[in-house]
């Protein structure tokens, strides 16, 4: 019984497949003669509505219009100018990474000072001890930047580089013949030999606010914090095996702010690009100088003075990147510091003078500096 049903059960399928493939041609044929049903109909766009629901949440399309872009929250960049040249500056849809930091070294170089003299020879002919002598070397120190990119056109980011620790020193031996110098408040000494010793620290931090206008125009505008500390200090041998020291420390604390530019030279969204940054500001700036001399007998004479000025800092970056990967890359480049208006060691010890008795300080000073910076790019 059970055969006989599957078997007539099969035959009936068999039956239907076949009626059906005969009768759809005839089918089709019939109802082409019909005009209006062969007519190709295009559905129109239907939004749906409820009341948890936008009136553009969905929408259909007909079989001849193309399906609707992607959101443009799920687009990706490679980089954030190609974000910024498709308009997309909204926090919510901005396809660049929120964080960046740029970890490594500045390796900078001080330029020597003015050439006022500070130490002078008594005989026509010995050489004049100055500011200028003595160049310092170079010395690396961290750099370090951290940003956070509010949106693609605005990032807020914190900069630290310093330049500490750079020196400078001399030494003279006369040998069994003294020579006459005069330095400063004394003399002249009947010198055997002399040893100088000048030391510099430079540190900067800066908060800057960036504004994108463009695939390879950025806009600065921030504050910035430095600070130049200098100690020049001369040990004199006399005649007789006595010493005598005179020492100047000048401190310089520079508050104010700054507008700058970073334009891209080379590479807008590339692996490879180039880029120059340029930035300008005025500082008021506080300064003291702290004077001292310990004499021959082993007294000490000490002064000093403070001044309140302004004081120019511009800086020119011209750097490298190389992106290594997604989230990694090399940063590489020159950099130049330029500040005018500060009090500097050697300033005031060519000008202390048995008038002054050191007490005295110069705010006209100008340092340089330039050198190399490299660093690895994190962004996440």
């Amino acid at each position: 019984m059970n055969v006989s049903l599957r078997t007539l059960s099969a035959a009936g399928v068999l039956w239907y497949m076949t009626t059906t493939a005969i009768a759809s041609p005839t089918i089709d044929t019939t109802l082409a003669n019909y005009p209006q049903w062969n007519e190709k109909t295009t559905l129109p766009s239907v939004t749906a509505s409820s009341s948890l629901m936008k009136d553009s949440a969905v929408e259909l399309a007909s079989d001849e219009q193309s399906a609707k872009s992607e959101d443009k929250s799920e687009t990706s960049y490679s980089s954030c100018q190609g974000c910024n040249s498709c308009g997309q500056c909204e926090i919510n849809y901005c396809c660049c990474p929120k964080w960046y930091v740029d970890a490594g070294v500045v390796i900078l170089h001080r330029n020597r000072a003015e050439a006022d003299p500070i130490m002078r020879p008594v005989t026509i002919g010995l050489p004049i001890i100055s500011g200028h002598d003595s160049p310092f070397g170079w010395n690396g120190d961290l750099d370090l930047t951290v940003g956070y990119r509010m949106n693609c056109c605005d990032a807020i980011e914190v900069r630290y580089f310093g330049d500490t620790g750079a020196d400078a020193s001399a030494s003279v031996d006369f040998g069994f013949i003294p020579e006459d110098f005069t330095i400063a408040t004394g003399g002249p000494f009947s010198l055997i030999g002399f040893a100088l010793d000048y030391q510099t620290d430079l540190h900067s931090i800066e908060i800057n606010e960036r504004h994108t206008v463009s695939d390879n125009l950025t806009f600065l505008t921030g504050f910035r914090y430095l600070e130049v500390d200098e100690d020049l200090t001369f040990d004199l041998s006399i005649l007789g095996s006595q010493f005598a020291q005179y020492a100047w420390a000048d401190n310089n604390h520079l508050y104010g702010g700054q507008i700058g530019a970073d334009i891209n030279l080379f590479g807008s969204g590339s692996p490879l690009k180039f880029d120059s940054i340029f930035k300008a500001g005025l500082y008021g700036v506080q300064s003291d100088n702290a004077f001292t001399n310990r004499t021959i007998l082993g007294t000490f004479n000490r002064n000093g003075a403070s001044a309140s000025d302004v004081a120019f800092v511009g800086e020119i970056d011209l750097l490298g990147t190389y992106s290594i990967c997604q989230n990694v890359g090399v940063r590489g480049g020159y950099e130049l510091l330029w500040i005018d208006g500060v009090a500097l060691a050697s300033d005031a010890a060519s000008q202390t003078n048995p008038v002054n008795a050191g007490a005295v300080i110069d705010t006209n000073g100008q340092l340089f500096y330039h050198g190399a910076t490299v660093a690895l790019e994190f962004v996440w």
